[in-house]
Parts: structure tokens; C-alpha cells; sequence
């Protein structure tokens, strides 16, 4: 079964859909019927019972609404739909209960994006990149890029602890093989390190605030 995920917030969820049922004059009973939920998962929804949200009544409730699911779950991208083909991008540490994350095609390609396979997820936690990525936001990796041409925000392995990871701007330094540890594009250097000595899981592609 699949989740939109995301630190989901019923209430901003129901604000959206609120915003459509006057636009569009509909009322949550007949909101049910178009969407083929039942009225209990539609009030639920509305008063934030609803922890975890199912991919399929997401998409319903965008298909009755006319709006895009992705902006529905998340308030992002165009609220009205311009495409119908989802994908769906794993953690890069994905375990059975951190389910894939659901965009539209078309929010990659406007990213830039490469190859859907190459693509993953990762949750920033902790205060150095305050000033260049928040704590608690998401970030899209690609694994392909791993390369620290000059420098740039990337997801590392932390060393002695595998399978977990975090992001870190990496600058390298010119005519050696050391890594710049630091805060943000402007901010002091936090450590320095050999480029051998920590493992690059791939380069932030984008970044998603909620």
C-alpha cells in the first residue's frame, strides 16, 4: 500500500480542498461520491485524524477536485493538472515504513531532473546548512553525480555509521585531494577533510519546503 509522504499536514490538505469545494460549489457529500471515498475517510481528513494518507484517495480527491495531486498533498507545483503520469522516488535509505514520494512528471523536468532511477530522497536533520537548507526539509539526490567539480551541496555517508546519511556542502580544494567541510555557500568552514575518507552518496538536485 502507498503513502504520499512528506510530513503530510491534514489541515493545509483540507484547507486546498476546502478552497476547491467552494470553487466548484460542490459539498463534501456529493465530494464523495465523486471521489468513491466514504464519507468517514473525507471527515477524517478534515479534522486531522488522518495520519497517513493513501496514494489512491489522494489522487481521487485531486481527480474530483480537478487539481493536481501533487499540489493537493503538498501545496506544491500548479494546482490545476497538467499531466496525469506520476513517479515515484525511494529514500535513499528506504525501508518498508518510509514509502516512495510521488511527483509528476512534469515538476521533474521543470527541476531539470535526470533519469527517475538515479533520483532519491533525503530528509535534512541538524542546524549547519541552516542558512542553505532547513532543518526537516527534503532534498532530490542523484546518485549519478558524485563527482565535487569545484563544490556544491551533496548527501555523504557518515563514516562508521552505514546506511545513514547527511547532507553537507563540499568544497574542494584546489591541487590536492582535500574536501572543505562547510556551512553554507558564504559560511566558515566546519572541517576539512581527505576526499578518500568520506563516501558520496550523490548531489542535491532540488530542494522541497512544505
Amino acid at each position: 500500500m502507498t503513502f504520499f509522504s512528506g510530513n503530510l499536514d491534514s489541515s493545509k490538505i483540507w484547507t486546498r480542498v476546502s478552497e476547491r469545494l467552494r470553487e466548484r460549489q460542490i459539498n463534501q457529500k456529493q465530494l464523495a461520491a465523486l471521489s468513491g471515498m466514504n464519507a468517514t475517510s473525507i471527515s477524517n481528513l478534515k479534522s486531522g485524524k488522518s495520519k497517513r494518507i493513501m496514494f489512491q484517495n489522494i489522487v481521487a480527491l485531486a481527480r474530483a477536485l480537478a487539481v493536481s495531486p501533487q499540489w493537493l498533498a503538498y501545496g506544491i507545483g500548479d494546482m490545476i493538472e497538467k499531466t496525469d503520469k506520476y513517479l515515484k522516488i525511494d529514500w535513499i535509505n528506504a525501508t518498508p515504513e518510509t514509502p516512495p514520494v510521488a511527483f509528476t512528471e512534469e515538476f521533474l523536468k521543470d527541476c531539470g531532473m535526470g533519469r527517475v532511477a538515479s533520483l532519491r530522497l533525503i530528509r535534512h536533520t541538524g542546524s549547519h546548512l541552516d542558512a542553505w537548507i532547513s532543518d526537516g526539509e527534503l532534498a532530490i539526490i542523484d546518485c549519478e553525480k558524485k563527482n565535487i567539480e569545484s563544490e556544491g551541496l551533496f548527501a555523504i555517508e557518515l563514516s562508521g555509521n552505514p546506511g545513514h546519511f547527511q547532507l553537507r556542502y563540499l568544497r574542494r580544494k584546489i591541487h590536492n585531494d582535500l574536501i572543505d567541510l562547510i556551512a553554507s555557500p558564504t559560511g566558515p568552514v566546519i572541517d576539512t577533510v581527505a576526499m578518500d575518507s568520506i563516501q558520496i552518496a550523490g548531489f542535491v538536485v532540488a530542494r522541497i519546503r512544505f
